[in-house]
């Protein structure tokens, strides 16, 4: 079976339990959990600062390696992109590049379109970081014990949203499978999906936003995940679900036989 839920923002040994996700104690190698972004494993950067930071990230990484099933996760905008790109190997899975983290761990990367148990799913992570500022200061903060050093990109990273490289693959591999899709994972929302959560679409993110705009009026698609607003909400019925706490359960296809 494969499950979608919400930003876990790290906190997996509280997410991951009976108690906050029922039933995921009864869930085995043939189960698949998708994070729709804000994962949270990699954050913190390898400097002394962040010490005791890294040797829980060391313990996370075992609680979840521990699990029977495959966690997969969309990147959000609360993710170190540095190291997400330097220290994990590309690996070809489920027709499309994937990033592993672990032994059962994956990066979904953006504009893929991955086949998995018979469903594709077309992936686009990224979001703006309205905390972007705040931040900022205290990476400066940071880097006053670093007088001389040229390290950067201590709690934010520019890469938290689509460059265009990303965009035109995403919209090649649309083109490719004729823009029809089983269902679309993202972190951000589209802006008229945001509209209809009677929320305005950041300013910053006019160009990702806009992009998938495009992906909702212009693939087919069953169902649209995300992630980001942290709330649980169908914001349009057998259309699009927000996702935080709440865990949705895609439907295997003999399910779907009356559809």
């Amino acid at each position: 079976m494969i499950y979608v839920t919400g930003d876990t923002h790290g906190e997996f040994r509280e997410r991951l339990t009976p108690g906050c996700t029922p039933g995921e104690e009864k869930w085995t190698a043939d189960d698949k959990l998708i994070v729709t972004g804000d994962f949270g494993l990699i954050f913190y950067p390898k400097m002394e600062p962040f010490a005791h930071r890294l040797r829980e990230e060391k313990e996370d990484l075992a609680f979840l390696e521990a699990k029977p099933y495959e966690i997969l996760f969309v990147d959000g905008n609360h993710e170190n992109f540095d190291r997400l790109e330097a220290e994990f190997p590309d690996e070809e899975r489920w027709g499309g590049t994937v990033k592993r983290l672990g032994r059962n761990i994956f990066w979904l990367r953006r504009g893929q379109i991955y086949t998995i148990e018979g469903h594709t799913f077309f992936c686009m992570g990224g979001a703006y970081s309205l905390d972007k500022a705040r931040r900022l200061n205290y990476d400066h903060s940071i880097l006053a014990h670093y007088e001389n050093s040229p390290m950067r990109h201590l709690s934010w990273w520019p890469q938290e949203q689509p460059d265009d490289r990303e965009y035109r693959l995403a919209a090649a591999n649309l083109e490719k499978y004729g823009k029809k899709v089983d269902y679309v994972l993202t972190h951000e929302a589209p802006g008229c999906v945001i509209r209809m959560m009677r929320r305005a679409p950041d300013e910053h993110e006019a160009e990702l936003c806009g992009f998938l705009d495009w992906v909702w009026y212009e693939a087919d698609f069953r169902h649209w995940f995300f992630g980001h607003w942290h709330i649980d909400a169908d914001v349009v019925e057998g259309r699009a679900t927000a996702l935080y706490f709440d865990v949705c359960r895609i439907p295997e296809e003999n399910e779907r036989q009356g559809d």
